[in-house]
C-alpha cells in the first residue's frame, strides 16, 4: 500500500509540470461494431454501450516533461501503469476471448485482483451512501490523479483512443450523457487542455505530408518507422526514476517489444511517437515542438 502511495505521489508532483500526458487503457471486452454503424454519432453510441458493460482492468499514463538542454533528448518521459479494480463492480461483462488475449500478452489476473486500485467518480467521492465492501479495502488515489490533470488543463494524448477517453468519463467522472452532442460537449468542457491522438496525427502526415512509411498506423509500426526516420533516443528518454519498470534494455537501449499491450508500456511508446511527430509539425512551422502544446493562458483551471 505504500508502494500505491509513493507512485500516486509521485505522478501528482510531476503533473503541473507536464506539457503532455498519455493515457492508455485496457478493458474487460470489445463488441465489434455492428454494420449498422454508418456515422460519427451511431459510432460514438457504439462505444458508449462497450464502456457501460466492460469493466477497466488497468490504466496506463505516461507524463512528458521538456528539457531545453543541449545536451540531452528534449522529452523527458514518465510512465506508471496500474491494475484497477472497482468495488462497485456488480455486473461487468468480462469476455473469454479477451481475457485470454490480455493474459497471452501479460497481464496478470492474479495482480489484478490482488493489487488492483480501487476508485470511484469524481462526482461520487463526497457521497454518503454506502458502497459495496469487498473482501479486502484499497486506497482510492486514482480520483486524485485525473482531478488533477483537469485542474491544470493538461494536454492529453492517446493512440485510437475514442474508447479510451469515453471509459476515462465514465470511471473517473460520471455516467455519459444519452446524446452524442452531449458526450462531446462533456469531454471537451472536462478536458479543455485538448486531446490529440497519434493514430490520427500520423494518417495526416501520411495523407497530406507524404510521410510514406507511415501507411501504417498501428502503435508498433508507428514506433518502428518513426524510429527509423528519427532515433527516438535523441528526441525522447526514458526518466531515470522511472527506469527500474525496465521498459528499455539497459544494454541496448532498445524497447523491450514484449511488453506490448500493457498500459504503461503502451503509454510510453504512445508517447515517444508524440513526441517524434510533434518534432516533424514543429519543423513544418518553424516552432520548438514544446511551442505547439503551449496554448493554454493559465495552467491551472479557475486561475484568471
Amino acid at each position: 500500500m505504500e508502494e500505491l502511495e509513493s507512485e500516486i505521489d509521485s505522478m501528482l508532483n510531476k503533473i503541473p509540470d507536464s506539457k503532455f500526458i498519455v493515457i492508455d487503457c485496457e478493458f474487460s471486452g470489445i463488441n465489434p461494431k455492428p454494420e449498422s454503424v454508418r456515422t460519427l454519432d451511431d459510432y460514438l453510441l457504439a462505444l458508449k454501450e462497450d464502456v457501460e458493460e466492460y469493466a477497466l482492468l488497468q490504466i496506463g499514463f505516461c507524463l512528458a516533461t521538456y528539457s531545453n538542454s543541449s545536451t540531452e533528448a528534449k522529452w523527458i518521459l514518465h510512465p506508471y501503469n496500474f491494475y484497477t479494480y472497482s468495488s462497485e463492480i456488480y455486473n461487468t461483462i468480462f469476455l473469454n476471448d479477451t481475457l485470454l488475449w490480455l493474459r497471452d500478452n501479460g497481464f496478470s489476473l492474479d495482480r489484478w485482483v490482488d493489487e488492483g486500485v480501487d476508485f470511484k467518480r469524481l462526482g461520487d467521492m463526497h457521497s454518503d451512501s454506502v458502497s459495496f465492501i469487498t473482501k479486502r479495502t484499497r486506497n482510492n488515489g486514482l480520483h486524485h490523479i485525473i482531478k488533477s490533470i483537469i485542474e491544470y488543463r493538461i494536454p492529453l494524448v492517446f493512440h485510437n483512443g475514442m474508447l479510451d477517453i469515453l471509459h476515462l468519463y465514465d470511471k473517473f467522472i460520471g455516467p455519459l450523457p444519452e446524446k452524442p452532442v452531449e458526450i462531446s460537449r462533456e469531454i471537451t468542457r472536462f478536458f479543455v487542455g485538448g486531446i490529440f491522438d497519434t493514430k490520427v496525427i500520423g494518417r495526416y502526415l501520411f495523407e497530406k505530408l507524404d510521410y510514406s512509411l507511415l501507411k501504417s498506423t498501428s502503435l508498433p509500426m508507428l514506433y518502428t518507422n518513426l524510429n527509423s526516420m528519427h532515433d527516438m533516443n535523441q528526441i525522447a528518454k526514458l526518466s531515470l526514476d522511472r527506469s527500474h519498470l525496465e521498459y528499455l534494455d539497459k544494454n541496448t537501449g532498445k524497447i523491450n517489444d514484449k511488453l506490448f499491450h500493457e498500459a504503461g508500456f503502451d503509454a510510453f511508446i504512445t508517447a515517444m511517437v508524440f513526441s517524434a511527430e510533434l518534432g516533424i509539425l514543429a519543423r513544418t512551422d518553424d516552432l520548438n515542438a514544446d511551442e505547439l502544446l503551449d496554448f493554454r493562458e493559465d495552467k491551472r483551471l479557475g486561475n484568471k
